[in-house]
């Protein structure tokens, strides 16, 4: 029988939704009584998927190995109660609310941005940074790898290890090994949002929390903050040491200085003696200098220590040669007025501007179906009089608590209203009249309740907001079971560590090195004349007496190990000897002085590997155990379904 087109069409069909019969809340997998879906493991499975290289890596039994896992650590943290102890609470919350701001800012919030913009422009932050690499897109556990890295290092920090060391040890910024995390000096829109806000919010010679930026974590110190240094137009002499000698030098600039200060005109001495030729005929003038425009040292520091126009410095000493500088104008810091338009422009075209929507009390309002019962809410109102002013609001006993307004579920009343303003009131009294006060007070605590209803509301009204969240939550989770588990266990298990470094001496040995000299000749008969000479040496006290003979070679002093292609395949060490071998056509004389055999490395000298090692096997053994004792069902169909989908056998 010959299928029509149509029928082979809604065959065809057919077989496809057979095939992909899973929906996102089939049940996957069942661990120790805890369901989990389809949509969980895929949305997991996915979010980076399209940027791993590895084919294995891509399989889901893979991926379902690493699930398990990870859940059945999560499931842990829960059994002994980590998520009830204070200061992860603590952590966790202040992560969400950095989490949840941008749920939270509107159009109108351009407003607060723009003046924190121009708040921290008058500032600048020098800073150091340690960068743990990881990006938007990352798997949970690769984010939480990189955060509880960032987490052990703050700690070895805070413990006393070197901010800069730490950088140059762990940082994966490519620039860290040259300048060991040193930022220098930066303000406002210099650095990516995210990082600016936790360099900002970080106090003077502290270390910061993990600061989540696209790029990954950061940990943040502050090493100085000062005030912005504006613009300023400069004049500049410079001696050059290169055309002079440095006494030279010297004494030019000091000639130089004397006629500046007996009245002679700075342009007329730098078109003399300046040997700075790109502004010499200009009178040395350097329009519009901003810190760190030219790399000489002391520089930015004689420019900004001059407070009045047309004075000028001493002569100062930079690894070029001598300089003088003379301030010739101050450009003002612009007022925020002045400020605003291009800090609009910037502020949207920043991280920022992506979450500037509605404004959000009215959004609130408007998505929560605010009403207002006008009437119980002059009533509440007429409770706060002028007395108000003298500190005197006297919170009324209300018989009967009213309705002033309503949205959602929710039912705000007079007495709530009136716990808020004898609360809040006492911060706002340069409001006035009083029913200003009044209005600005309950606008406050509506506000307050429309968001944190709102709040309250993040995990079930936005699924991204709840993954993320999630995902912060089970991160801390098991950064703090790994701690209390693993990592603070191995630590203290001193026999456990010592053991496995005695149960594991092929990993701790060092190869066997020979200490010497290997001089090389041409001819066997200069070889031999210098082997003689080598052994007389060495048997005698009186080294002088000993002719050296007149022969050339080429020679290497230095530590080898046993297959060091500079040493012959049938060398044999012993200390103190002197041999003669032959190799490639050349003559080798080789003089060991010392010859250390295979020996294990002192557990002193790499206590921190063997910590380490130790603390693999260990959570591998601990996880095996975790895994064995756990009840774990993976619906067959729903996997395999989900393996054609990716067209996975």
């Amino acid at each position: 029988m010959k299928l029509q087109p149509f029928a082979f069409s809604l065959l065809t069909a057919l077989l496809y939704c057979n095939t992909y019969a899973q929906k996102p809340t089939d049940e996957l997998v069942k661990i120790n009584n805890h369901s989990y879906n389809v949509e969980e493991f895929e949305r997991v499975y996915t979010k980076n998927l399209d940027l791993l290289k590895d084919e294995e890596q891509k399989r889901i039994d893979n991926y379902m190995d690493l699930f398990v896992l990870y859940k059945l650590k999560v499931d842990k943290a829960y059994e002994l109660g980590l998520d009830k102890d204070k200061n992860y609470i603590s952590e966790f919350n202040q992560h969400r609310s950095q989490l949840a701001e941008k749920y939270f800012v509107d159009e109108k919030a351009i407003d607060k941005l723009v003046e924190e913009a121009y708040e921290r422009s008058k500032k600048e932050i020098n800073a150091s940074h340690i960068l743990f690499l990881v990006n938007d897109y990352a798997l949970p556990t690769d984010t939480l790898k990189a955060y509880n890295k960032a987490m052990e290092v703050r700690k070895e920090i805070l413990n006393g290890k070197d901010f800069s060391e730490a950088a140059f040890e762990y940082s994966e910024d490519p620039s860290a090994k040259a300048n060991k995390g040193e930022l220098g000096y930066f303000t406002v829109f210099r650095m990516v949002y995210p990082f600016e806000s936790g360099a900002y919010k970080t106090e003077k010679g502290a270390v910061s929390l993990p600061v989540r930026s696209q790029f990954g974590y950061h940990l943040i110190k502050v090493n100085d903050i000062r005030e912005v240094r504006s613009a300023r137009d400069v004049s500049h002499i410079f001696i050059s040491k290169e055309a002079h000698t440095e006494e030279e030098a010297q004494q030019i600039a000091d000639k130089v200085y004397a006629l500046l200060k007996s009245g002679t005109a700075f342009e007329d001495l730098a078109a003399e003696y300046s040997d700075d030729l790109t502004n010499k005929n200009e009178g040395g003038k350097i329009n519009k200098y901003f810190p760190n425009k030219l790399a000489i040292d002391s520089f930015d520091d004689m420019v900004y220590g001059l407070t009045e126009v047309n004075t000028f410095s001493v002569p100062f000493k930079s690894q070029f040669g001598w300089h003088i500088v003379q301030l010739d104008k101050i450009y003002p810091i612009p007022g925020f007025e002045e400020s605003k338009s291009n800090l609009i422009n910037r502020v949207k075209g920043d991280a920022r501007g992506q979450i500037m929507k509605k404004d959000l009390q009215n959004h609130l309002k408007e998505r929560f179906h605010y009403k207002e019962n006008k009437t119980a809410l002059a009533t509440a109102q007429k409770y706060i009089t002028k007395d108000i002013y003298t500190k005197a609001f006297n919170k009324p006993e209300l018989k009967k608590p009213a309705t002033i307004a309503t949205f959602a579920d929710v039912k705000i009343t007079d007495a709530q209203y009136l716990d808020y303003v004898n609360i809040n009131y006492d911060r706002l009294l340069y409001i006035t009249p009083e029913d200003a006060l009044a209005r600005i007070l309950y606008d406050n605590f509506i506000s307050k309740e429309l968001e944190s209803y709102y709040d309250s509301r993040l995990e079930t009204d936005f699924p991204e907001f709840r993954n993320t969240a999630q995902e912060y939550r089970e991160g801390l989770l098991l950064f703090d079971l790994m701690e209390k588990e693993v990592w603070g266990k191995v630590k203290k298990d001193t026999l456990g560590y010592t053991g496995y470094y005695q149960n594991h001496a092929d990993k701790y040995l060092q190869k066997e090195i020979v200490e010497g000299t290997i001089f090389t000749f041409d001819k066997k008969k200069a070889a031999t004349k210098y082997l003689s000479y080598l052994e007389k040496i060495k048997k005698t006290k009186d080294i002088a007496s000993v002719k050296t003979p007149k022969v050339e070679y080429s020679a290497y002093k230095g530590e080898m190990e046993l297959t060091d292609s500079r040493l012959p395949h049938d060398f044999t060490p012993k200390e103190g000897s002197v041999s003669l071998y032959e190799k490639g056509g050349k003559y080798l004389v080789i003089d060991i002085e010392k010859h250390r055999p295979q020996q294990m490395i002192p557990l002193e000298e790499i206590r921190s590997k063997v910590i380490q090692d130790y603390q693999e096997l260990y959570e591998q053994q601990w996880l095996d155990a975790l895994k064995s004792k756990a009840d774990i069902r993976i619906n067959a169909k729903v996997l395999s379904e989900l393996k054609a989908k990716y067209s996975q056998k």
